[in-house]
């Protein structure tokens, strides 16, 4: 298919719909910063061409190819300009700050004040404090003497004035106690711009509510949208002050600002790493300083280092629990916020909260050790929350929980230690690790048979296994639709009492709905949605909504998502992934935008499920512009999984050289590229026939060893045979050692695409040899090569094999059993097996109608178009033709003419193909002028219709006029094939 960046098809004669749809759609976005790299090319070039005739796009000198490499200059410059403008604004955060605003004087308040006005001389840095004399001392003399003997930079200004402080400020750092943030905040209000970024430096949680500050800081403020992002991390502030190195975590949904905020502090000195788990960073954060509590008191009754080792990894375990519970990622658990951190809070005496702990320990009273400290030791407050999040998430939290009652005198440290050291002995796993990860290995890597083998041989097979287990052999047996297996699996979790864990359900649900039992998937849903508990958990509705979709009941699916919202369950990301990808097929492209406004309100545009699935939906839509816009504005370029949706999407709508660019772009975006990265740039590669481009992605994947993967393998190996290098494809063939059905099914397709039909069918027979079993794929390109040759008795074998198989009723199948059958003038045979049809669409019945039009059985080729409009079959282009010929056959004028209205009804007189078979018509009845009126309806020109209207004007003795639409193919971007020549050559030769 022709890209929209080819010079041709943006003529206003030959512009396509789908074509025109798209760029009304990118004129209604016309501002070129936004989406630089799409709307020059797409835009400005098209509204050049629509004024301008294609003539002087592309003169007969040039050609097309010139006319090409200009477009792609263009697109190189565009691209170029693309990156100095990203990289300028990546560089350009710290540059456009010209104010800081810290709240609070604390130590690592300051610390962070220093810090930032160390970045740049000229950034106004304001401390908005409660002392006087901390202003005074911080202002006169550059440093804070309650906490730093260290000179803090000329830049920072510390003042009491809340409204003079925040006039005019870029970032907001938040250093204020927790516990006192919300009326802190709810008292400068007034002053804060609603689009301030906080970037919050608390850690802990609020004692009555728990809340964390990302809760606290927009409903203090009366402002859900404000910007927040939060900064945590190992760090002292006194080691901060001194330039040390140090290593800190800013999280935020938001990732455009959680990148500027890392630009804005990272130094030589600052580390500063992304995340989007805001509620692991800061559940981490919070409850680590607990954690350092009960260290210090291990430290502070010199109870030993096996006591500390002991007591820090159950703790760290109860914190991982807890914040998995609370909706945390386990890549942040294991990460700076909560093991790096904890490290240093528990094992190093500058926390203040191991301070605390240490002479609680001692036998020190809680008040006095209070009173001693000139800082706030936040793991205090966040205790009292600690037993109230344990019991709200159904948490065992023994340690942190003791640490709290301690604090409230309920527990002394000596009968705390007594309490845990009687706490039941446990093993400490019921199902071997290794025998557990290695069945979650097993059916990521799709051995889903030897995964449940695996799991049989276990030797306290079943009784031992954890919760862990299921989800995994459950995906097991949905992708082996082994019901029976899955349904003892069901029975074994009744026994060990998981029936009501939601990951356990989710799993049950998703392999009965595979399975083919979606009544029992309904009846456990049903079941589950009588506890409270279950019916909250978003995990189970989207296991049971996906099940509706999958057995097309999208209508009772969308009620399930309302029933959904009506009990109070809110949505995630998944949800809507699976309602915009189904749910566009019954609403279409104005359903799929009121799904994206959906998303913008409830704030998903970042999640990268949605956004994925906002791609795929625009782009099966005929509108991947608005998936780049919504690619643009998510603004997560390490998203692989979006970057391949863009391009697969662009490829699909015909605009393969715009998929080459944005492989590129994702390439020197440092993206992780994946197979299905390759397979959909090299499927690009293979519309627009670009081997040069091709070969170099053939070496971009054999660098990162994707060459034996065998989605890319069948991508590579089409790619080449489309190119016409089919020894190329043939050397990924033999490459591959073990090969699977996809890569067999690509070689035999190759050779049957060159007409080399015998090679094809040789390839099968040694498929056959190496007992690899064939699917509907192999068999429709066989009988395709069987149909090429004429064999009709190796077509009817495989036919043989198709009966034997559930193949039997795939109705691609039976067209290409249609076609073989027709091709071989076996018509008899080819009608029992259309008798056999249950599900007759519209191919199958073009294929047999076509069978008919080859045989010269041109009645029943007419009869049987007749049945098909009496049973409600809309005919498309292909049969039209088919009936054209018929009509044409049967010597009929009349019966000829009333085709012609037919097809004049249908809106099909603009097609191609159609049209050439008219003017072939035309011809055939001695009418060229009627022939030339039907090649000016068409918009489109191919090279069959400027062939078929040489031929007409050279057999009704008009020589001139077939010499003298050579030129005219090539004025169109065509060259001439042999009939053109042959056709112009009987012309003149007709005219000496």
């Amino acid at each position: 298919m022709a890209s929209l960046l080819d010079p041709p098809p943006f003529s206003s004669s030959l512009l396509s719909n789908t074509h025109t749809s798209q760029l009304a759609a990118a004129q209604q976005y016309p501002s070129p910063t936004i989406y630089p790299l799409l709307y020059v090319p797409l835009v400005a070039v098209a509204k050049q061409s629509i004024h301008r005739p294609v003539s002087t796009l592309i003169s007969p000198s040039n050609g097309p190819r010139t006319a090409k490499k200009v477009v792609r200059v263009a697109w190189e410059k565009l691209v170029r300009w693309s990156r100095s403008w990203r990289s300028k604004a990546k560089t350009d955060v710290l540059e456009r700050t010209n104010k800081v605003v810290v709240l609070g004087g604390g130590s690592f308040g300051t610390a962070m004040a220093a810090h930032v006005a160390g970045r740049k001389a000229q950034l106004e840095v304001n401390m908005l404090v409660r002392d006087p004399r901390v202003c005074e001392s911080i202002n006169e003399r550059h440093y804070n003497f309650k906490y730093f003997p260290e000179s803090i930079p000329e830049n920072v200004v510390a003042t009491t004035d809340a409204e003079t402080t925040l006039r005019g400020a870029d970032f907001c750092l938040h250093a204020v106690p927790v516990q006192f943030s919300s009326l802190f905040l709810e008292g400068i209000v007034d002053y804060v711009d609603p689009g301030l970024p906080f970037i919050s430096l608390s850690k802990g949680l609020e004692l009555n509510t728990l809340r964390t500050m990302s809760q606290i800081i927009p409903q203090a403020l009366r402002n859900p949208r404000q910007p927040y992002i939060v900064l945590s991390g190992p760090s002292f502030a006194s080691e901060l002050m001194n330039n040390l190195p140090t290593a800190m975590v800013v999280a935020s949904k938001d990732k455009k600002l959680a990148t500027a905020v890392q630009q804005l502090l990272a130094s030589r000195n600052l580390r500063i790493n992304r995340s989007s788990d805001v509620t692991g960073v800061e559940i981490a954060g919070a409850l680590k300083n607990v954690l350092a509590i009960a260290a210090g008191i291990v430290e502070g009754m010199n109870l030993g280092n096996n006591s500390m080792a002991a007591l820090v990894a159950q703790g760290c375990s109860e914190i991982r629990w807890l914040a998995t519970k609370m909706g945390a990622k386990s890549t942040t658990i294991t990460g700076l916020s909560r093991t790096c951190d904890i490290m240093l809070t528990c094992f190093v005496d500058l926390s203040r909260n191991r301070t605390v702990g240490v002479r609680l320990g001692s036998g020190e009273k809680l008040d006095d050790t209070l009173t001693s400290m000139n800082q706030v030791a936040e793991g205090v407050f966040t205790a009292g929350a600690v037993i109230a999040l344990a019991q709200k998430h159904n948490v065992k939290m023994p340690v942190l929980t003791a640490v709290a009652r301690i604090i409230d005198n309920e527990l002394t440290p000596q009968k705390a230690v007594l309490e845990l050291m009687s706490l039941p002995q446990l093993r400490q796993t019921r199902f071997s690790p290794s025998i557990q990860s290695h069945i979650k290995a097993l059916v990521q890597q799709g051995q889903y048979s030897e995964a449940l083998i695996s799991y049989t041989e276990e030797p306290h097979f079943p009784l031992n296994a954890t919760k862990f287990t299921f989800p995994s052999l459950l995906k097991a047996c949905a992708a082996l639709s082994n019901l029976y297996y899955g349904k003892t699996l069901h029975a074994t979790i009744n026994t060990l009492g998981l029936r009501y864990d939601p990951y356990v359900i989710s799993s049950l649900i998703n392999m009965y709905v595979k399975c083919g039992s979606f009544t029992s998937a309904v009846q456990l849903f049903d079941d589950m949605s009588e506890r409270d508990g279950l019916a909250r958990d978003v995990t189970v509705w989207n296991s049971m909504i996906d099940g509706y979709f999958r057995y097309g009941l999208i209508y009772e699916g969308a009620l399930q998502f309302c029933r959904m919202q009506v009990s109070g369950v809110k949505p995630d990301g998944y949800t809507l992934s699976i309602l915009i990808g189904e749910c566009r097929k019954l609403l279409g492209y104005l359903g799929g935008k009121q799904f994206h406004a959906y998303v913008v309100r409830n704030m998903f545009d970042d999640d990268p499920f949605v956004v994925t699935a906002l791609i795929d939906m625009y782009a099966s839509c005929g509108r991947p512009i608005q998936g780049w816009r919504v690619f643009e504005m998510s603004g997560d370029n390490d998203n692989v999984v979006a970057w391949n949706a863009i391009i697969s999407g662009f490829c699909e709508n015909g605009l393969w050289e715009n998929s080459l660019v944005l492989y590129m772009l994702a390439k020197n975006e440092n993206c992780i590229l994946g197979s299905a990265t390759f397979s959909s740039t090299l499927t690009a590669c293979s519309r627009g026939e670009d081997l040069g481009c091709g070969m170099q992605i053939h070496c971009d994947l054999m660098k990162l060893g994707f060459e034996g993967d065998p989605y890319v393998g069948t991508s590579l190996l089409t790619m080449y045979a489309k190119g016409g290098l089919i020894e190329d494809a043939e050397k990924v063939f033999d490459a591959k050692l073990n090969k699977e059905v996809e890569i067999w099914n690509a070689m035999i397709s190759a050779y049957g695409g060159k007409g080399c039909a015998s090679d094809a069918l040789n390839v099968y027979l040694q498929m056959k040899v190496e007992e690899v079993s064939s699917d509907c794929f192999t068999i429709r390109n066989l009988l395709a090569s069987c149909s090429r040759l004429g064999l009709y008795g190796f077509g009817r074998a495989l036919h043989g094999e198709v009966i034997k198989r559930p193949m039997q009723s795939d109705v691609t199948v039976q067209s290409a059993l249609l076609t073989m059958y027709s091709k071989c003038g076996r018509m008899e045979d080819a009608s029992a097996v259309f008798s056999t049809m249950k599900e007759r669409d519209v191919v199958a019945w073009g294929s047999l109608i076509s069978g008919f039009c080859q045989n010269r059985r041109f009645r029943e080729a007419l009869y049987l178009f007749k049945v098909m409009e009496a049973d409600g079959e809309k005919p498309d282009s292909d049969i039209m033709v088919s009936v054209t010929i018929a009509s044409t056959g049967l010597e009929n004028g009349g019966l000829s003419q009333g085709v012609h209205g037919f097809i004049i009804k249908n809106g099909l007189e603009w097609d191609a193909f159609v049209g050439s078979s008219l003017i072939d018509m035309y011809s055939h009845y001695r009418c060229p002028i009627m022939a030339r009126d039907v090649s000016l309806d068409i918009p489109h020109k191919n090279l069959v219709v400027w062939n078929s209207l040489i031929s007409c004007y050279s057999q009704n003795g008009l020589p001139e006029l077939s010499v003298g639409l050579l030129p005219q193919i090539t004025h169109n971007g065509l060259y001439p094939d042999s009939i053109s020549i042959t056709g112009v050559l009987t012309a003149v030769s007709s005219m000496a």
